[in-house]
């Protein structure tokens, strides 16, 4: 997939490990596992505001609506969101 910005490919990722979360949520529920919310971090501020806002705008407009699985489940509040800054991103060590 092409994508126009920094932003709309960090929601599109943001998306893809939201649904394999949920599957992890949902298998160790099903075990008996109560979960809680899962706190997750992006280095990305307006994918953060994007999952976070509910209207459409201008800018984000062209982006899928099924990426907006994520906006629907901090909604529902099984994810929360938290900025970290991308030097402090342990994923993105080496980088």
């Amino acid at each position: 997939m092409v994508t126009l910005s920094t932003a709309e490919a960090e929601y599109i990722a943001l998306c893809d490990l939201v649904k394999e979360l949920l599957w992890h949520i949902e298998l160790q529920e099903e075990l008996g596992f109560p979960q809680r919310s899962i706190v997750v971090h992006c280095d990305n501020q307006s994918a953060i505001a994007n999952a976070k806002n509910p209207g459409h705008h201008d800018r984000t407009k062209h982006i899928c609506t099924k990426y907006h699985f994520v906006r629907d489940q901090v909604e529902k509040g099984r994810i929360q969101l938290s900025y970290c800054p991308t030097k402090l991103m342990v994923a993105d060590i080496g980088n």
